[in-house]
């Protein structure tokens, strides 16, 4: 990738292999053999995307389960790589900062400067975390179902600009020092994303009235399923096989905006067996973790001949004749209603879901249900004000959506300047 820089005098191009630099990939074990006490194993969510060893969350394996453990430990300097993960995260590395008696996954690979004259750890990071930034490693892996690679192999064969060694710690400082400036911004942009959505929290707060707070008047607890079915059955579809139909994935719900970003077209025959099927002005909701702690849910709308069908990991809500769709909408979608959700789990680690049994015992609030006209309108008023705050929310989000990929982009061109010796 780098071959074709003009250098400047004094750089040369360097490689990461044997003898001045040493590659090691780590072992697998599976979940079943994690134990609460033993020797610590490294997977690739304890690497941070901000190039730092990531320890809130550690797995240990029994102290026998592999021969010679201590081949595995990290020393200060040395660099875990992950090799294989999503695609996005391809390539993320970490540096160590104090010796940690561990052993690490074998989707993660560790590189070990032998020769600290000749390389210094933290311009190879910096070096690798500018190739997964600009996106090399996610054009470069390979690829299968679920999953994306960068064989340890291939890391030998990367080039990186050398300047001599003193030079190489000079601009490590340097890059130090901007990159700690690019890192206050962004907490700054952080804390902005966290306040415009604490103001959604805030208005879904306001109308919907938390268990045991008192209604207003006129207002009733209903059971949920008075107000809508739950995953109702699906009916008789007289329908051609090629007939094109509505289709909804996971990644089409924004779990950011609530909407549908990506609604697919599939022949009928493909999606007829094995999906969940809905009807326009059906509310999804995600089942599975972490897209239903995320929030994803949205109202199925503008669906081909009024039906569709998605991943059978969505919830179906189908509202009552009086019930707007954004009622039931809204209130799935506060935090509150998603962290009691949580408590329901079901299944095992990664693969827990909340069970329809949670839903049919949730009861929301309804305002003048024995009056119908009267109700609706109550909620078309409330709807109406939760949109407008939903809409501010959302232009304030794409702004800090664009300063986001601006502080990123001044992050890549620094990076980049420093390999061009212009730092």
């Amino acid at each position: 990738m780098m071959e074709g820089w003009k250098l400047p005098a004094g750089w040369d191009f360097a490689t990461l292999s044997e003898p001045k630099v040493r590659i090691l990939s780590g072992f697998s074990c599976a979940r079943k053999n994690v134990v609460s006490e033993g020797l610590l194993h490294l997977r690739p969510f304890n690497i941070g995307i901000n190039g730092e060893i990531d320890l809130s969350n550690c797995l240990y394996i029994p102290e026998g389960f592999v021969n010679n453990p201590t081949d595995f430990w990290l020393e200060s300097g040395d660099i875990l790589f992950n090799n294989t993960n999503s695609v996005e995260l391809v390539g993320k590395s970490a540096i160590v900062r104090t010796n940690l008696p561990c052993a690490f996954s074998n989707h993660l690979t560790r590189i070990r400067v032998i020769d600290r004259d000749y390389l210094e750890p933290q311009w190879i990071l910096v070096f690798l975390r500018y190739l997964w930034q600009t996106g090399f490693f996610a054009a470069h892996c390979n690829r299968w179902i679920g999953q994306a690679g960068y064989a340890p192999s291939k890391l030998t064969e990367l080039s990186l600009p050398r300047p001599p060694i003193a030079e190489q710690r000079r601009i490590v400082a340097r890059l130090e020092a901007l990159l700690d400036e690019v890192k206050a911004l962004r907490e700054q942009v952080q804390t902005m994303w966290r306040d415009v959505n604490r103001l959604m929290e805030s208005a879904l707060a306001e109308v919907f009235p938390a268990a045991g707070q008192p209604l207003p008047e006129g207002w009733e607890w209903k059971d949920m399923p008075e107000v809508c079915l739950i995953n109702p059955k699906r009916p008789r579809i007289q329908r051609d096989d090629k007939n094109p139909t509505s289709f909804i994935p996971m990644q089409a719900v924004d779990d950011r905006t609530g909407t549908i970003i990506d609604l697919q077209i599939r022949p009928y025959g493909e999606v007829k067996r094995g999906y969940t099927y809905f009807e326009e002005n059906d509310v999804l909701m995600a089942k599975i973790t972490p897209s239903m702690e995320n929030g994803k849910a949205a109202i199925a709308r503008n669906l081909i001949d009024g039906i569709g069908f998605g991943t059978t990991e969505f919830h179906v809500f189908r509202p009552r004749s009086n019930i707007l769709p954004e009622w039931i909408f809204y209130f799935i979608r506060r935090k509150v209603f998603r962290e009691t959700a949580k408590m329901s789990f079901r299944g095992a680690v990664g693969q827990q879901r909340v069970p329809e049994e949670f839903l049919l015992t949730q009861k929301i609030p309804l305002p003048n249900p024995n009056d119908p006209e009267r109700s609706l309108a109550e909620q078309r008023r409330i709807v109406a004000y939760l949109d407008g705050i939903q809409q501010t929310v959302r232009e304030a989000q794409e702004l800090i959506q664009s300063d986001l990929r601006a502080i990123e982009q001044l992050e890549q061109s620094i990076l980049a300047a420093a390999f061009r010796g212009e730092l």
